[in-house]
């Protein structure tokens, strides 16, 4: 049986340099960053619009995501059957999403098929058919979709909880919408959302594989190099934080039989620089044998797994914690997570902090271990704006973290008036206790509507 109460022994000292990069712009004004890797005939191709879906207008919430489902329906001379077929003959795995902020085009191709790989997605980029026939058919399908996943207890916790946390502001709704505004979505604001964010400004790429740099810029040149920008758009997504009061919060789900648990905190100024707040998730929830997991998992048995991450975006940060429990523990865990909180905030161990470092350094050559993985990572510091040294950096930074920096920075984020609890259950069920503070009951939407 595994012992979960001392970290293991961790010996020797990972060396780590960051993979050389070589980074050039295109005639229309890209970045591009690459890096070479021979070792097997792959690519991997990125690109990336940093215009998601908090530029969606508050009453056609959605219509980035649906875009982006609608956007390789056909383009230049293939119509949609056609272009899944030729990259399918390619062995070109291509992808398209969207997430709050940003907009990905990828595809990892053999190398011998890159060019011809790419210059089907510039065709999906630069000239997209958008027809009525496949943008009923696309919306249709993601309206089922949504209905769908409104069926699972989780996502209706995701979707209120996020309303809770940041109230008005564009990052509390969800990439769906909601049934309403994928309503109101025609092909015309498909169109028009098109011309307005997908544009060579404010886009980036990224490419890692068996390509080298020179005839990689004159492929994309030659390819994406036309691609011009049409937008006249001068509109802002709100970002202004509006979050519910500290307190509190039930949603109603009749008929559930277990309950959904969100606890929040805003941290309007931490950032992926800050080391501290790194270390001190690992130790209260980012991890398995973390104090949260070792006190809700294995010591009180009432789930299989609770779970804490800092979600960091570029205009945004806030702690959260979550887990999944039976109705008639729902109360119990709130209690139990108070009281984690309450005690990584008087005391922290230098045991403790000593296994996060180590398990944070020692992972960070799985980053780098594959073409795939390791142009996430060039994306993702380029789109945070965090520097190509970060990694290089992040051993000597992260070891640089004492025990009072984490103690200092747990005593100012677990305080009581900065936490918002939510739950979900039956009503009906577990709300004859006898309860010592005032829960308010909100709708779907995160509006109150009754104090219990």
């Amino acid at each position: 049986m595994i012992n979960r109460t001392s970290a293991p022994i961790v010996n020797g000292e990972i060396a780590f340099k960051f993979p050389e990069l070589k980074i050039a712009s295109s005639s229309n004004g890209i970045k591009i960053i690459s890096s070479y890797k021979p070792t097997a005939p792959l690519i991997n191709f990125r690109l990336t619009i940093k215009k998601g879906s908090i530029y969606d207008l508050p009453e056609l919430n959605g219509t980035a995501l649906l875009t982006t489902r609608m956007i390789d329906e056909g383009a230049g001379k293939y119509n949609s059957l056609e272009l899944n077929q030729e990259i399918s003959f390619l062995g070109t795995h291509l992808g398209i999403n969207c997430d709050n902020e940003n907009i990905f085009f990828s595809f990892t191709s053999l190398s011998e098929n890159f060019e011809q790989s790419l210059y089907l997605l510039s065709e999906i980029i630069k000239n997209p058919h958008f027809y009525l026939t496949d943008f009923e058919r696309e919306k249709e399908t993601l309206i089922n979709t949504l209905k769908l996943v409104q069926a699972y207890p989780d996502f209706i916790a995701e979707d209120s909880f996020k309303k809770l946390m940041f109230g008005d502001n564009n990052y509390g709704i969800d990439i769906f919408g909601n049934l309403d505004s994928l309503n109101n979505i025609t092909l015309e604001h498909l169109k028009e959302h098109y011309t307005n964010f997908y544009t060579p400004n404010d886009t980036i790429i990224s490419v890692v594989g068996n390509i080298e740099n020179e005839p990689l810029l004159n492929l994309v040149e030659k390819y994406i190099g036309d691609w011009k920008n049409n937008s006249n758009t001068i509109f802002k997504p709100n970002l202004d934080l509006s979050p519910s009061l500290s307190g509190t919060y039930f949603l109603n789900l009749p008929g559930s039989v277990q309950s959904e648990i969100r606890v929040g905190i805003l941290t309007p100024n931490i950032d992926l620089n800050n080391y501290p707040a790194i270390l001190l998730n690992i130790i209260f929830g980012g991890d398995i044998s973390s104090r949260l997991n070792q006190v809700l998992r294995e010591k009180e048995g009432i789930t299989y797994g609770a779970y804490s991450h800092f979600e960091i975006m570029r205009n945004i940060s806030a702690f959260l914690i979550g887990t999944s429990v039976d109705l008639v523990n729902s109360f119990k865990a709130i209690e139990l997570i108070k009281t984690v909180m309450d005690d990584v905030r008087k005391n922290i161990t230098e045991e403790e902090l000593n296994y996060a470092k180590s398990k944070l350094i020692n992972k960070l050559p799985l980053r780098f271990e594959s073409i795939l993985s390791l142009n996430s990572t060039i994306n993702h510091l380029e789109i945070m704006g965090l520097g190509f040294d970060y990694y290089n950096n992040y051993t000597a930074n992260i070891k640089s973290v004492t025990l009072e920096d984490v103690q200092k920075l747990a005593s100012r984020l677990f305080i009581k008036e900065n936490y918002i609890f939510f739950l979900t259950g039956d009503k009906d069920k577990y709300f004859d206790l006898n309860l010592d503070e005032e829960i308010f009951e909100i709708d779907k939407s995160g509006r109150v509507v009754n104090s219990l």
